[in-house]
């Protein structure tokens, strides 16, 4: 009669601790509850998109690893701001080259010179670690630029505004250089994806002087402002009541 107490005493034991084990949150864990995978480095945990849940990988008992988890963010994915550099989700129309200054007349073309860059999305994006590029030149932009959902940006090879013709730009590039008669303006990737380019010729008609090159707001996508047809001369002072006429940094008038 003892023995066979001591028996199912036994069994009850060991059913106690497998329950237990299987309790346990990482794979080397010995601690109830806690595991050795506290960081959550399969990225189950936390509040991020990578985590399916909210309280780590403990099991049905256990507190796991780090509520944050490491391999999630606390905005999850697709809400936070696009990044240049790696692509950063970026898809080619995502930005569009709107205005373009590549003659101005208050002040020399390398101090004046600018290009207005439009985001299509309803995300803000962060320019930074993207490419403009012009003809044989390129630059990799080097700072934070962020541009709201549908808002604009100026990139320009100067950013004095007492010496580039009052233009508010925000980012300074260099090396570019917008020929006058004819050119191309692209923005990519560091990896080549090419987020929009356009081109320009005089031999058009278009052949502005002291005007920015204006893509009108009717034709406001990548497929649209792909040759001069779509683009007009700037109308407004952007500087009080004289000076270049442009928009630099907010929607463009519409071509007549």
């Amino acid at each position: 009669m003892k023995q066979t107490r001591l028996i199912g005493y036994a069994a009850v034991v060991g059913v106690t601790v497998l329950s237990l084990s299987a309790g346990c949150s990482g794979s080397d864990a010995t601690t109830f509850g806690t595991g050795s995978a506290g960081t959550g480095t399969a990225g189950t945990t936390g509040s991020g998109a990578g985590g399916a849940s909210a309280t780590g990988t403990g099991g049905a008992t256990g507190t796991g690893g780090a509520s944050t988890g490491t391999e999630a963010t606390s905005t999850g994915a697709g809400t936070g701001t696009g990044t240049g550099g790696a692509s950063g989700g970026l898809q080619a129309g995502d930005l569009v080259v709107t205005e373009i200054m590549n003659n101005p007349g208050e002040v020399n073309d390398d101090a004046g010179e600018w290009i207005e860059i439009h985001n299509t999305t309803g995300q803000p994006i962060d320019l930074a670690g993207l490419v403009l590029e012009s003809g044989p030149v390129n630059h990799m932009i080097a700072a934070s630029v962020k541009i709201a959902p549908s808002g604009y940006a100026v990139l320009g090879a100067n950013s004095n505004m007492a010496t580039n013709g009052g233009v508010p730009v925000d980012y300074q590039y260099a090396m570019v250089k917008l020929m006058n008669t004819k050119g191309d303006v692209t923005i990519r990737t560091e990896g080549k994806l090419v987020i929009d380019t356009t081109s320009y010729d005089e031999a058009s008609g278009l052949d502005p002087d002291g005007r920015s090159r204006t893509l009108d707001p009717k034709f406001l996508s990548a497929a649209m402002n792909d040759t001069d047809v779509h683009w007009c001369s700037g109308t407004s002072f952007f500087a009080g009541n004289g000076g270049d006429r442009a928009t630099p940094g907010k929607a463009n008038d519409a071509c007549p």
